[in-house]
């Protein structure tokens, strides 16, 4: 059954491949928002504490690796969700 460009185009259609014909832009988009919030927020939360504290730098290093394990966590389950069987897990 051929899909219709209303079914391979909808950005909210779960499992929605890039190699189907999905919107690659909205995954872009949407992933993009899903970095920088954390990012900044914890980010910009330890240097707002840095100051408050006079701890320069402690907090804005922990901010910045908090934030890039929090990016890591989003990403990752993003691709979980969206893409299933691109990430391999390992069987122990």
């Amino acid at each position: 059954m051929k899909k219709t460009g209303s079914e391979i185009s909808d950005p909210h259609r779960k499992n929605a491949k890039a190699s189907e014909g999905g919107d690659i832009s909205m995954h872009l988009a949407e992933t993009a928002w899903r970095v920088a919030v954390p990012f900044f927020v914890l980010s910009l939360g330890g240097i707002k504490l840095d100051e408050l504290l006079g701890a320069e730098p402690m907090f804005t290093v922990a901010g910045v690796f908090a934030a890039l394990a929090a990016v890591t966590v989003v990403v990752y389950r993003y691709v979980e969700q969206h893409f299933p069987g691109t990430i391999k897990r390992r069987r122990s």
